[in-house]
C-alpha cells in the first residue's frame, strides 16, 4: 500500500510517493477523492504566507471585516465589484484597518471574533 505525503514547496502543496512505489488505482482514488478537494484548504493552512484582517467602510457607511494575503490587490477587487457580494453595491470602499497574522488559520480567527464586534468597537481599533 503507498504511502502518501504532502508538503509545501514554495507555497504550493505536493503529493508524492517514494519513487519505487507504483500508484495503483486505489491510490488514485484516494487521491481523487481527498486530496484533490482538500488542497486549496491545505495549501491555505500549510503555507508561511501572511494573511491580513482588514476592514473597510463602504459608501455607505458601513464596514466589511475580510481577510486576505495581498491587500493592494484585494482593494482593487472590492473597488472593481469583484470582491465580495455585500461591497459590489457599496463602492468606493476605503480601508480602514488591517492586521498582519502568521497563518490562514490564525487571521480566519481572528477575523470572525472582529465580525462578531459591535461597531463601536471595531472602531476603537482605528480611531
Amino acid at each position: 500500500r503507498p504511502h502518501f505525503a504532502l508538503h509545501s514547496v514554495q507555497g504550493s502543496v505536493c503529493l508524492s510517493t517514494p519513487s519505487s512505489e507504483v500508484i495503483d488505482e486505489r491510490s488514485e482514488e484516494v487521491i481523487n477523492n481527498f486530496v484533490k478537494p482538500s488542497v486549496s484548504l491545505t495549501l491555505k493552512i500549510m503555507t508561511s504566507t501572511p494573511y491580513y484582517v482588514y476592514i473597510i467602510e463602504c459608501s455607505d457607511g458601513s464596514y466589511y471585516t475580510g481577510i486576505t494575503n495581498n491587500i493592494d490587490n484585494r482593494l482593487k477587487r472590492h473597488n472593481s465589484g469583484k470582491g465580495s457580494r455585500y461591497t459590489r453595491c457599496r463602492l468606493p470602499v476605503i480601508l480602514l484597518y488591517k492586521e498582519k497574522h502568521k497563518s490562514y488559520k490564525f487571521a480566519f480567527r481572528r477575523e470572525l471574533e472582529i465580525k462578531d464586534w459591535r461597531r463601536e468597537k471595531k472602531e476603537r481599533l482605528f480611531k
